[in-house]
């Protein structure tokens, strides 16, 4: 961080960048080293900080699409199970589905 912000004292393109950058969050580059050092580490740390909740929040994702993976595929072999032991007794699912008192 230090050595980019460094860098834009001499390189036009790197100070362009921090500019940008800053604007983004309403700041501006000052005269001070230090500000502006300190102005890029909040920048950082808010950046961290929201990727860090986007990987979570994608976790998670995955772990609920992986649960209704599972509740789909029981969910499926119970209704089989129910048609098979409907087809035993010879009568409809619809009647299976009353005498368990589960859903068609």
């Amino acid at each position: 961080m230090r050595e980019i912000l460094q860098e834009s004292e001499t390189n036009l393109e790197h100070k362009k960048r921090i500019q940008m950058l800053f604007k983004l969050f309403n700041m501006s580059i000052t005269d001070n080293f230090n500000t502006n050092y300190a102005m890029l580490l909040f920048i950082n740390n808010v950046y961290y900080k929201n990727i860090n909740r986007v990987n979570e929040i994608e976790k998670r994702s995955n772990e609920n699409i992986q649960q209704l993976y599972k509740y789909n595929k029981l969910k499926d072999t119970a209704q089989d199970i129910l048609g098979k032991l409907a087809e035993i007794k010879g009568v409809t699912n619809k009647k299976i589905s009353e005498e368990y008192n589960t859903p068609e």
